[in-house]
């Protein structure tokens, strides 16, 4: 990945999270998307339909939330952990961090020409405040 890339990148994390702490209520735990995330996973623990978690429901979904989690952590580490000494060091990490910038890079780099544009740039932006629901100082009085 170019120096370039990663400049950009950076430069687009420090925009995107400064844009999320900026947006108000909401935010990355309360938008449209995490709500519907939410509800599908009361559906499909729900077990006796009832609309609702009872602890017995809620248990077992935790033990599935857990479960879920030690996979994707197995994942990661058999993908980036090149010792296996069962963690990641700091090279390791690293590895890890540049993949998921040019992850981010290549999806907001729609005409994959390796540079972002004010427009590409412009409908992330537009599609992250649409997730959120809300403006960028919505519920900040202004």
């Amino acid at each position: 990945m170019s120096i370039r890339k990663v400049l950009i990148a950076a430069a687009l994390f420090v925009v995107t999270t400064s844009t999320a702490a900026l947006a108000g209520p909401g935010g990355k735990h309360g938008g449209p998307e995490m709500r519907a995330k939410h509800e599908e996973l009361v559906l499909k623990a729900d077990a006796n339909k009832d609309g609702k978690l009872d602890d017995r429901e809620r248990a077992a979904l935790q033990v599935s939330i857990k479960a879920a989690r030690q996979a994707h952590r197995a994942q990661v580490l058999a993908k980036f952990d090149a010792n296996k000494d069962g963690k990641l060091d700091d090279a390791e990490r690293n590895k890890l961090r540049a993949e998921k910038i040019d992850q981010r890079f290549k999806a907001i780099d729609k005409n994959s020409d390796g540079v972002i544009s004010k427009a590409e740039f412009s409908a992330m932006a537009a599609a992250r405040m649409g997730q959120r629901g809300e403006g960028l100082f919505q519920g900040r009085g202004r």
